[in-house]
């Protein structure tokens, strides 16, 4: 008889048993009311102790009914980690692993996706399970180290072009400084990705949990930074930045960013800044960060011959099982 068992909680539950102990990892994501609310939420116990938590978020990916731990455009708010012996006992992780799969809501889905948070480093337990991975990317930014003299030549130059423009950076009310990107997403083409499921989201959540901020002078606003607050871990996740024609002629991203991180974000030890398998952020973000760090997606058919076929079509995707 396994030591495990699992207990399906509502919101509120869930918070109560967050707020009882500060002895856990997670994104503090779920704690804002207009993403999770009105979920149901998964939590393994090890002897009546929580080990593992994650929200019940669902679509239908390859046409199956598809369990998915986390809402698109945050790709951290899966599994919350209540005991760090997942990290420092391999039998005991792989007994956890094993019990998630064939005793818990996890078996109900044809299809399983995660996108773990940069903490859960080990995907081994999943693996040995029959489970793809691929591994990803993101950076991270510590405020107090930024210079403008570790800066690269073009980001310099960027930024004596912004000086010269005499750009203030203001902040925005969230719903305004959405028209501007969403805008920016359409006239270049990239409007499917753009994030419009958490942006719908956000729209209906407290103000005080997304910064925003624009790089703006008396010829027009030139580029806009936005950040979801993650209370528990101090930290924030960069969102929907933007930057506008003139922002683009003039070096005001640049600009806009270094102050944002160096003064207004001063008093976080790091800033996840996202982006990090995007081409065209990652040349960007890499002058403004000090560490790049990689996370693991999960994926799995519930079928087990669908699960050794599907691996064909999981690989084009860049997932593999070693």
């Amino acid at each position: 008889m396994s030591n495990f068992r699992e207990q399906i909680i509502d919101y509120n539950e869930w918070i109560q048993i967050l707020t009882s102990s500060n002895d856990y990892l997670y994104t503090g994501l779920h704690l804002m009311d207009s993403l999770m609310k009105d979920r149901r939420f998964s939590i393994i116990y090890y002897r009546d102790k929580p080990v593992l938590g994650f929200p019940i978020l669902t679509s239908r990916i390859y046409g199956l009914k598809s369990l998915v731990l986390y809402i698109i455009g945050l790709p951290y708010l899966g599994f919350v980690v209540f005991d760090k012996k997942i990290f420092s006992d391999l039998d005991y992780y792989i007994e956890l692993t094993s019990f998630l799969i064939k005793n818990t809501i996890v078996k109900e889905y044809g299809f399983v996706f995660i996108k773990n948070p940069p903490y859960l480093v080990d995907p081994r337990g999943f693996v040995w399970s029959n489970w793809y991975f691929r591994t990803e990317f993101t950076y991270l930014s510590y405020p107090n180290k930024l210079s403008i003299n570790n800066l690269r030549k073009i980001r310099r130059r960027e930024y004596r072009k912004a000086l010269k423009e005499r750009f203030v950076i203001d902040k925005m009310d969230f719903r305004e400084y959405i028209k501007y990107y969403l805008e920016l997403a359409r006239i270049k083409g990239f409007y499917g990705r753009a994030g419009l499921e958490l942006i719908e989201l956000l729209s209906r959540n407290k103000e005080d949990k997304i910064l925003i901020y624009v790089a703006r002078s008396d010829k027009g606003i030139g580029a806009g930074e936005s950040f979801l607050v993650d209370e528990h871990l101090n930290t924030c996740y960069r969102l929907f930045p933007f930057t506008t024609d003139y922002g683009r002629k003039t070096g005001a991203s640049t600009y806009l960013l270094y102050h944002v991180l160096s003064e207004h974000l001063v008093n976080y030890p790091y800033i996840v800044m996202l982006g990090g398998l995007d081409l065209n952020i990652a040349r960007f973000v890499q002058d403004f960060s000090h560490a790049i760090k990689p996370y693991y997606s999960l994926a799995r058919f519930k079928n087990k011959l669908l699960n050794k076929l599907g691996g064909i079509l999981l690989a084009i995707k860049g997932f593999t099982k070693y």
